[in-house]
């Protein structure tokens, strides 16, 4: 269902909108115990962070990589959350870049 609605709203995005999307997947690491201290990190060394179970985990992985393989050639970027911090900087990186550099548009939107 998920893989399904992802679908639906890149094609409806993509094809009604003015401006061209810049679509960033924020994926999660492929590291079981990466993603446990990242989803730990976030809810600031609470309980909650740790208890998520191991065939959860491997799930949200696997349907990451799922997304990733169906929907790849939607993403400008792929951005893996290893750690919060580091990923919050390059995404500010990735803006800044987009900010400076020229885009490439369809030439039918100059008409």
């Amino acid at each position: 269902m998920l893989l399904y609605q992802i679908t639906l709203n890149l094609q409806d995005f993509t094809s009604r909108a003015k401006l061209k999307p810049y679509i960033v997947f924020v994926a999660p690491p492929t590291n079981i115990e990466t993603l446990k201290r990242v989803i730990a990190s976030t809810y600031r060394g609470q309980e909650e962070g740790n208890n998520l179970p191991l065939n959860e985990l491997q799930a949200i992985i696997d349907e990451a990589r799922d997304i990733e393989v169906r929907f790849g050639h939607h993403f400008d970027k792929v951005l893996v959350v290893n750690d919060i911090e580091s990923a919050y900087q390059e995404l500010l990186r990735e803006i800044n870049s987009l900010e400076r550099e020229p885009q490439w548009i369809p030439s039918i939107w100059i008409k």
